[in-house]
């Protein structure tokens, strides 16, 4: 069985990232710089940008 290769872009500014079958990281994006995390989930790819997400914890 041959493993899927995804394509990562960052989601801000759609700079592309890398392509892997490993997917499982954490990454800054190398033009906008946003903090990302980058997980693997039931076939599903999910991109999040972690520093949005520590603001909106920090502010409630």
């Amino acid at each position: 069985m041959k493993n899927k290769k995804y394509t990562v872009c960052c989601p801000v500014c759609g700079y592309p990232l890398f392509r892997s079958t490993v997917i499982n990281c954490d990454i800054k994006c190398f033009k906008c710089r946003a903090d990302l995390q980058i997980r693997l989930m039931g076939g599903e790819l999910k991109i999040r940008e972690t520093i949005a997400e520590e603001l909106k914890t920090a502010a409630q």
